[in-house]
C-alpha cells in the first residue's frame, strides 16, 4: 500500500520565523497546499500543510480542509531545491463530519482532521523511485 518507505528519516530541523530549514530529501512526506497563482517554485504562498500517508492521500487538519478545494495545488517533498518535490492537484477534500471549534478563553478544535486526495498518484513520478517523495512511515524504535 505504501510502496517504498523512507524508514522514518528525521532531519536535524531548526525553525526560524516559523519556517523549517530542510535538507533535500529528508522530509519526503511533507505536503504544502499552495495559494492559487503562487505555484512558482520561488517563494510560493502556502495555505496550509499536511503529510503524505499513501501514494495519493494527504492527511491535514480540518481547518485546512475547509480552506482548500478541488483544483488547488499540492507540493509534496522537501521544499529546498528543484527536483526534490512533485506537484499534484487536489481531486477531493473530506473533512471530518464532527469538526467543531469552541472559543472561550482559548480556541479548541475537535475532530480537527481532513483527508485530501490528489489527481495522480505520486508513485507515477521518478522522484518516488528515488525516494525523494514517499509516504510518512512509523519509526522502528520507541518514541520518547
Amino acid at each position: 500500500m505504501f510502496g517504498k518507505s523512507s524508514g522514518g528519516r528525521k532531519a536535524n530541523t531548526k525553525i526560524y520565523n516559523g519556517r523549517g530549514i530542510f535538507t533535500k530529501g529528508e522530509w519526503p512526506w511533507f505536503a504544502s497546499i499552495l495559494e492559487s497563482g503562487t505555484e512558482s517554485f520561488i517563494d510560493p504562498k502556502v495555505k496550509c500543510m499536511g503529510v503524505l500517508i499513501n501514494c495519493n492521500t494527504i492527511l491535514t487538519t480540518a481547518f485546512c480542509g475547509q480552506t482548500v478545494s478541488a483544483g488547488d495545488q499540492v507540493r509534496i517533498g522537501s521544499p529546498v531545491a528543484e527536483n526534490s518535490t512533485v506537484d499534484r492537484k487536489i481531486n477531493k477534500v473530506v473533512v471530518h463530519p464532527g469538526f467543531t471549534t469552541t472559543r472561550n478563553e482559548h480556541t479548541v478544535h475537535y475532530n480537527n482532521v481532513a483527508v485530501l486526495f490528489v489527481d495522480t498518484p505520486v508513485s507515477d513520478d521518478i522522484l518516488y523511485e528515488e525516494n525523494m517523495v514517499s509516504p510518512v512511515c512509523m519509526t522502528e524504535g520507541k518514541v520518547q
